[in-house]
């Protein structure tokens, strides 16, 4: 397939996903600490690569910050979440490799929304105590304050990573062109990764 073919594949799910948690982000905003925009920004760079999937989860995020009901994030914290977003993506992209050497388990991704969890969510932080003097007291009282969300939001996305991401990548791996419809795991742009399979551009 040509190389212009793919890249309009690649632009067109780029703008599906980010869509998509855009509209996760906004239909669970009632629910505290559940969500589903970390683990589809996780999957556009699982599918797209570090470049396309970074973008994805920027595009996502200032749309879903800046168009939320209930107002826009302050700037430090809205800078947080963008850098976090592009933390993620890069970790879908790091799981694509990962999966490719063999480590494709269960495990292994409950690991991965875990980690990215953590991320946002240290990271987050981090933008809040930027907007205010903040003291050692303070921060104490608001770990403490915000620990049971945090536990729910690490455990739910924990769980999202090992139960759900497992089936939509199950399901990438048996579609027409296999793991290649998207980005190839390795060889020269357009030539097949193995004899059975029509590769597209290689990503990085």
């Amino acid at each position: 397939m040509s190389t212009g073919t793919n890249r309009t594949r690649r632009i067109v799910m780029a703008g599906f996903l980010a869509g998509l948690a855009v509209a996760c982000g906004f239909a669970l905003a009632a629910i505290p600490n559940i969500e589903l925009i970390t683990s589809v920004i996780f999957v556009a760079g699982y599918l797209l690569g570090p470049r396309l999937g970074i973008a994805t989860g920027l595009i996502a995020m200032f749309i879903h910050s800046w168009l939320n009901p209930l107002g826009p994030a302050p700037l430090p914290i809205f800078v947080a979440q963008l850098v976090s977003v592009a933390l993620i993506a890069a970790c879908g992209n790091i799981y694509f490799k990962v999966e490719a050497a063999g480590w494709g388990k269960i495990y292994v991704l409950a690991g991965f929304g875990f980690a990215c969890t953590l991320i946002y969510d240290a990271v987050t932080l981090v933008g809040e105590l930027a907007m205010m003097a903040f003291t050692m007291p303070y921060l104490v009282g608001r770990f403490l304050s915000g620990l049971p969300f945090f536990v729910v939001h690490i455990f739910s996305n924990t769980a999202v990573f090992a139960l759900l991401l497992p089936l939509i990548f199950e399901h990438f791996s048996n579609v027409t062109q296999s793991k290649t419809l998207f980005r190839s795991r390795g060889g020269e742009p357009g030539k097949p990764v193995n004899p059975s399979q029509n590769s597209m551009e290689a990503r990085s």
